[in-house]
């Protein structure tokens, strides 16, 4: 019970952050896509991994199924100690500067979003 309100805390704390994240460094007009884009990556790995865990339960049984399961759980944390990602883990020094209006000082007046001039 404890594990589980502190991988809920960590869930949660993490979901701030990545949307705070995003929030200061996405330019505003493309906001709402990001975020969008995130939610549909997320959320669409879920029936994903039913559909994982079910072939699983089907295969092995339901007990070995989970133990599987909580085996790749504990292992995702591993991913996080690889080189990789212990070299890029610091966030970039500045933001987006924000203009009046909640608009990124970088977009375009115009509402366009990309513009074919470089």
């Amino acid at each position: 019970m404890a594990g589980a309100a502190g991988a809920s805390a960590g869930i949660a704390a993490g979901n701030i952050v990545a949307g705070s994240f995003r929030q200061a460094c996405c330019p505003a007009p493309l906001l709402g896509r990001v975020s969008a884009g995130m939610r549909f990556l997320v959320f669409g790995t879920i029936p994903l991994g039913a559909l994982l865990a079910g072939s699983l339960a089907s295969a092995l049984g339901t007990r070995e199924a989970l133990w599987v399961i909580l085996a790749g759980y504990a292992a995702s944390g591993a991913l996080l100690l690889t080189p990789a990602m212990l070299a890029d883990r610091d966030l970039p020094a500045a933001a987006l500067p924000r203009a009046r209006g909640g608009r990124s000082a970088t977009a375009p007046r115009d509402g366009s979003l990309m513009s074919d001039s470089r």
